[in-house]
């Protein structure tokens, strides 16, 4: 049999109690196990969490404007639907749909031609609003184009029942008043009434007896309302 030496017997005894102790080290500090409840308690940790919320404030022409919270990536389209929809008018084109939404932001659902109270919506946002080009074309110049037609049309309205105010309607002028007019008589005025309703004054020259000429002469006394 070896025999070994004094030191050597040592050598080896130091050797075997490191490794010894290595062991002993190495199982004290592996983590324990995760028991099976523990692993379902993260689980359902995970679950609850779910995706990050985002907040914006949605008005405008919407049904139902106001705040409104969100899973992160939802896109501006999908906003509105929610906010109920936009209402009849709203103008979508200047806005980017598919934008996903910001946390904190507002988005503004324009109307045309809604002056009075797009432009007003418009200039209440503030000095800290940074204004697009589309928005500003539609506050300043198709709405101030859109008033001005308008305002022509009631002008042209005004004008034209100023000039209508002393003419006689062939529709519903009585058999004196329609004897009042050049050219006719009470025959004339009595086919006049039996051939109603006209569409137009010109529709008058269909009464026997009444041609060109008298209708030159009656054309700029009479209407047809």
């Amino acid at each position: 049999m070896f025999k070994l030496s004094t030191q050597e017997s040592i050598i080896v005894l130091c050797l075997i109690g490191a490794i010894l102790l290595g062991g002993v080290i190495m199982l004290t500090r592996r983590p324990p196990p995760i028991p099976p409840e523990a692993e379902h308690l993260v689980t359902l940790e995970s679950i609850a969490a779910g995706p990050r919320k985002t907040i914006i404030h949605i008005t405008g022409a919407v049904n139902k404007p106001g705040v409104y919270q969100f899973d992160e990536g939802t896109r501006v389209i999908e906003a509105i639907k929610v906010a109920g929809g936009a209402k009849k008018g709203a103008i979508l084109d200047i806005l980017n749909l598919a934008q996903p939404l910001i946390d904190g932001s507002k988005i503004v659902v324009p109307q045309k031609f809604d002056v009075a109270a797009f432009r007003k919506k418009l200039l209440s946002y503030g000095p800290e609003h940074v204004y697009t080009t589309e928005e500003l074309k539609l506050a300043y110049l198709d709405l101030e184009k859109e008033e001005e037609r308008k305002e022509e049309e009631k002008k042209k309205t005004k004008k034209k029942a100023k000039a209508e105010a002393g003419k006689i309607n062939i529709n519903t002028a009585s058999p004196a008043q329609l004897e009042s007019l050049p050219g006719i008589g009470p025959k004339r005025a009595q086919a006049i009434i039996a051939n109603r309703p006209y569409s137009s004054p010109e529709e008058i020259t269909k009464v026997h007896g009444i041609g060109p000429k008298i209708y030159g002469a009656l054309k700029d006394k009479i209407t047809a309302n």
